[in-house]
């Protein structure tokens, strides 16, 4: 079954009915005890019925501002009547003065229940008012008016009516502003734009009492159109869209894309028109009479009874179309124009879900791709080294050559070392992050290490001040060291020289080696730190100089 969710402010109304009963009765008795004239027929039980009522009256009051349990709103009403009743019998029957208090449970029953519960109460305090005038009239010595009880009774109904419609449309502005409320608080980028979709859908079932609600994103004759359903039968199924089918698409968008259509073949209002059809040209700005037999036709294919359809907007261009439909509701012209609005309001909120979702996958996708770097630069350059030296000492074994400890002391070294930046680079992930304090110091005590493991020769320049942030220095860092492997791993170069220095409000980072024996450098791209940089919005160039050296330029806007 469908759970209706409660109406917005339901022990507020409780309280303001609750007032409203005891000011009625203090009012009466007022009257019957400080202007006698208007109680002709006043007598000592109208008296105790009157100070019995304000008791009454001042105990559900009390039980409505500490929100205790009371009786059904229906049995409170019957209640009322029958105190109504006998007054109005005791007091004149139908030139009652107290006439006026067949009011008060049209009131009340609808700003709870809306128009239909109004008007269906004007009828029962029609029917109690024409029996007790008529018992009155018939048992009593008071007699009956025709003229007076003619104009009292059409004045009840016709105020019935006016106090329903009243109440009915609080009823429905509660309601909406309630749906806005709650839609804004549950665009949560965390749910993601399906949850959002479903619970606008569901929150409209509830408000409109519909029985169904389509959501079709797509543009007639157009692939590719999809669609999403929620149903008040069927709230906890999950909501995805699927793939619309080209007949339902072409029928569901048969309507002209700037109109929005209300179609009642049953309408609980208006039940003089028959059916009820209301259709507002969006481009126009005005109801329209189009687009009347398609909507008979829509009623087929939606299998209903009753259906409002708007038009899905953005940025002017309409890009599909919502239903809400069902057997037994009823819309009118107003409903058009309040889901237009809600759909202006939803929209913005979909596609900030979408922006930050798109931005969420970006973010995870690149720090994937730089996790992939730290370990292709911190884990797996390491172990390539270590295969070359334990090559180099297997080729002396084999030659017959013993003198392998200083190799394998050099190994050993490097494997220390390699270690350790391991167990830092892990740190740095259960950390959230690479923090460098200070770039220019642990640059040149990350060169001492490497001299020591390698023999090669690195020369830091670079201003001891130098100053940037700390996701820049973590990434500068893993770009020099990447750069001195590839040294390490494909020259025979004995000397490196880093340059770091800030230009013209940019990172500039030039890494230099000379070849040994003057032999021509080869021409490559430092895969690594080329996307390294290119994360950062930089670029790397390669020049090799005529003094036979290569050098990395990395230059990163600041």
């Amino acid at each position: 079954m469908f759970v209706r969710q409660p109406r917005p402010r339901i022990t507020a109304e409780s309280q303001r009915i609750a007032a409203g009963r005891v000011a009625l009765a203090l009012f009466m008795l007022v009257c019957a005890v400080f202007v006698p004239a208007a109680t002709p027929r006043f007598s000592l039980f109208t008296e105790a019925a009157l100070v019995a009522y304000v008791f009454y009256s001042l105990v559900l009051y009390i039980l409505a501002r500490l929100d205790r349990p009371r009786p059904d709103f229906a049995v409170l009403v019957f209640i009322d009547l029958a105190w109504y009743s006998l007054l109005h019998y005791h007091t004149g029957g139908s030139v009652s003065p107290y006439f006026f208090c067949y009011f008060f449970p049209i009131f009340a029953a609808s700003i709870q229940g809306g128009y239909v519960a109004g008007w269906r109460w004007a009828g029962v305090c029609a029917i109690y008012y024409s029996l007790v005038s008529a018992l009155a009239g018939l048992i009593g010595d008071y007699g009956i008016e025709p003229r007076s009880f003619t104009l009292r009774l059409i004045g009840l109904l016709l105020l019935g009516y006016l106090i329903a419609s009243y109440g009915d449309n609080e009823l429905k502005l509660r309601g909406r502003f309630a749906l806005l409320e709650e839609i804004t608080r549950l665009s949560n980028p965390r749910f993601g734009v399906a949850r959002l979709i479903g619970s606008f859908m569901r929150r409209l079932i509830e408000l409109f009492q519909a029985d169904h609600c389509l959501l079709l994103i797509g543009s007639a004759g157009g692939a590719g159109c999809q669609i999403y359903r929620a149903s008040r039968y069927h709230p906890e199924k999950e909501m995805r869209s699927e793939p619309a089918s080209p007949q339902l698409a072409e029928a569901l968008l048969a309507l002209p894309p700037q109109l929005a259509v209300v179609y009642c073949n049953r309408h609980a209002r208006r039940w003089w028109l028959h059916p009820f059809y209301y259709s507002f040209d969006l481009a126009e700005g005005k109801s329209s009479a189009q687009a009347r037999e398609e909507s008979e036709d829509l009623l087929t294919t939606l299998d209903a009874n009753s259906f409002i359809s708007v038009p899905v907007i953005r940025h002017g261009k309409p890009i599909g179309r919502l239903y809400l439909s069902g057997r037994d509701c009823s819309f009118d012209d107003s409903d058009i124009h309040f889901t237009l609005q809600l759909i202006e309001h939803v929209l913005p909120l979909i596609d900030n879900i979408r922006l930050v979702d798109k931005l969420a996958t970006s973010a995870a996708e690149e720090e994937r791709r730089k996790i992939a770097r730290d370990i292709h630069d911190s884990v797996i350059q390491p172990y390539i080294g270590l295969q070359l030296g334990l090559s180099g000492v297997r080729q002396k074994l084999l030659g017959g050559r013993r003198d392998v400890v200083d190799d394998v002391t050099g190994l050993i070294d490097i494997t220390e070392f390699e270690v350790g930046k391991l167990r830092q680079f892990m740190r740095d992930l259960n950390d959230g992050g690479q923090r460098v304090e200070s770039l220019v110091p642990a640059l040149r005590r990350f060169a001492a290490k490497f001299k020591s493991a390698t023999r090669i020769s690195v020369e830091i320049v670079a201003a001891e001040t130098l100053s940037i942030n700390d996701r820049l220095a973590a990434e500068v860092f893993q770009m020099v060291a990447e750069g001195l492997s590839n040294i390490r791993r494909h020259t025979t170069s004995e000397r490196v020289t880093v340059e770091l220095a800030r230009r013209n409000n940019s990172l500039s980072l030039r890494i230099g080696n000379e070849a040994a024996n003057g032999a021509a450098p080869r021409s490559f791209t430092p895969r690594s730190i080329t996307e390294r940089a290119r994360s950062l919005g930089g670029q790397t160039a390669v020049e090799h100089t005529h003094d036979h050296q290569t050098i990395v330029n990395v230059i990163i806007p600041l």
